[in-house]
């Protein structure tokens, strides 16, 4: 048994290190650089755990209306030619709080299929997104669960990473502007990286459980 523990621990640390040699897929897409004042947000009262709330001002009514993202950046994509940083962009950001959805709208000169204004991604939440709400300034609130991450399949064949992606972070921050609780945006950004796990984990994971179930094997047959 000492004999098989030993190959087996052996096997694992080889492919431990085969693991980590061998290249992640971790296709990260950003949006930053918000165009200060270019878009609303809007609270529905003061506080500090606020939720969000739709103003008819913007058409079609939103809580985030019109964010003017002004650069784009790609890294890690396995379509080496699309990594980069993409500026001047202007890119919506826009948050219905009814249907607790976000999306990031616009065109992207040089890729293919998108000069056009199109749907760049869609993000839907379990709940509303909420806010510190203060006289002069707002900040956003930690986000609930994520229910879906959806990103425009035409982008994502460009990077040649069909995903599923998940969204690692998201800030928002505003100044007063018109009627209180409005605010003028003021920074911003949005990152996605793909969900996939990288390949040294499932190599851990699978080494693992198989040096469980070596071990589980030689431990019944001795008791026979």
């Amino acid at each position: 048994m000492k004999k098989n523990l030993c190959a087996m621990s052996t096997f694992f640390a080889v492919a431990l290190v085969v693991g980590f040699a061998i290249p992640a897929n971790a296709t990260t897409i950003s949006f930053s650089n918000v165009q200060t004042g270019s878009g609303d947000i809007t609270a529905t009262m003061f506080g500090s755990n606020v939720p969000l709330l739709n103003s008819l001002s913007c058409t079609p009514a939103a809580a985030i209306c019109d964010v003017d993202f002004k650069t784009f950046m790609i890294s890690g994509a396995p379509t080496a030619g699309a990594n980069g940083t993409y500026t001047p962009v202007f890119l919506a950001e826009n948050y219905d709080a009814t249907t607790k959805t976000l999306t990031v709208t616009g065109s992207l000169a040089g890729f293919s299929g998108l000069a056009a204004p199109t749907t760049l991604v869609t993000i839907v939440f379990s709940s509303n997104l909420t806010g510190n709400s203060g006289m002069s300034t707002f900040t956003l609130n930690a986000l609930p669960s994520i229910t879906s991450v959806t990103v425009n399949s035409i982008l994502a064949a460009d990077l040649g990473d069909a995903g599923p992606y998940q969204l690692s972070s998201m800030t928002l921050t505003g100044q007063a502007g018109g009627a209180i609780p409005n605010y003028n945006s003021l920074t911003g950004t949005l990152v996605l990286t793909d969900a996939v796990p990288e390949p040294s984990t499932v190599l851990l994971t699978s080494m693992g459980l198989g040096l469980i179930a070596l071990a589980s094997r030689k431990r019944f047959s001795r008791t026979k």
